[in-house]
């Protein structure tokens, strides 16, 4: 069977999936905007496709994709749902003349906090078109399913998760665990600012009981050195820079019992959960980069906080 994948920037953490796929005598295309970490793409067992966008105000066009569809004629698409992008348009008409299946992956209405009538006459012209929705998670089906009811059939989930083997054997946690973690990239908009403030808050004032917080950050990005020089002074943070070692990751984390995401998060949920930590995010739902923060909500074993603006 031949399979056409299409992704923005490409994430690392997807390419064993693309990988299992191929593995099923599958031939996989893969089509990309490159890596999201700017690396090198390798995916062994498939062939990697690298698209050109073209952007015009708030939609654009990715070049490159339309062409193999003529010529190919894959069995299967499946496309990352962003109904912005022009391709993914004459990629669900070119689908219906060819009679080919189409899979719309991705967050659904999730970001929006107002539900628009245009917004609804979009995404019931997408469904009409595709074979299915496939939702990141229970929460987003379930959403798009209250908008939608007579597109149910059309509905699907698959929950956006981790791959097997970056699931951890659970442990027994390091004695002093008074640690927290954080994982990401280190850049705007993360805040990992008010987390570094809030555990110095913590440990020089709210601690009756003089046990001191350890702050963990493991991650790289354009604000790193920045923080570093900036945070130098505080003996509770250890910086580990980009690891990609899991084992490595694991042991930092038994020395943790709480995972925070300080900004608008969505995987590192998955991977906070994965690594036995209770996580902690903000509580504004609909700000967040994906719906996995849901899982939070939905097995109430976790913490979220109300979102306080620093700059209203």
């Amino acid at each position: 069977m031949k399979i056409f994948i299409v992704q923005p920037k490409l994430a690392s953490y997807r390419i064993p999936v693309y990988e299992n796929i191929a593995k099923e005598n599958n031939t996989v295309y893969v089509f990309h905007e490159g890596a999201l970490d700017g690396s090198d793409i390798n995916i062994p067992l498939c062939q990697s496709k690298l698209l050109r966008r073209y952007s015009f105000s708030k939609i654009y066009y990715q070049k490159g994709l339309l062409e193999k569809i003529i010529k190919e004629k894959p069995d299967k698409i499946f496309y990352y749902a962003d109904l912005k992008n022009l391709t993914l348009w004459f990629s669900l008409i070119l689908a219906k003349i060819f009679n080919i299946e189409i899979y719309l992956h991705g967050q659904g209405l999730f970001k929006k906090i107002k539900i628009h009538i245009t917004d609804k006459l979009i995404w019931s012209l997408a469904l009409a078109f595709c074979t299915k929705f496939i939702a990141y998670n229970q929460y987003v089906s379930d959403e798009m399913e209250r908008a939608f009811p007579s597109s149910k059939n059309k509905i699907s989930k698959c929950d956006n998760t981790l791959e097997d083997s970056q699931l951890y054997e659970m442990k027994p946690l390091i004695e002093d665990n008074n640690g927290i973690l954080f994982i990401g990239r280190i850049r705007d908009g993360v805040n990992l600012d008010l987390l570094i403030e809030a555990v110095q808050i913590i440990n020089n004032k709210h601690n009756e009981k003089q046990e001191k917080y350890s702050l963990h950050i493991i991650g790289d990005g354009e604000m790193l050195e920045e923080m570093k020089r900036e945070y130098n002074d505080l003996d509770f943070i250890k910086w580990y820079g980009k690891i990609y070692s899991h084992s490595d990751i694991e042991l930092i984390a038994r020395q943790c019992s709480i995972g925070v995401y300080p900004g608008d998060g969505g995987l590192s949920v998955v991977h906070y959960m994965a690594l036995g930590l209770f996580p902690l995010v903000h509580g504004s739902w609909k700000r967040h980069m994906g719906p996995e923060p849901w899982y939070v909500k939905k097995y109430q074993k976790n913490i979220y906080l109300n979102v306080i603006a620093r700059n209203p």
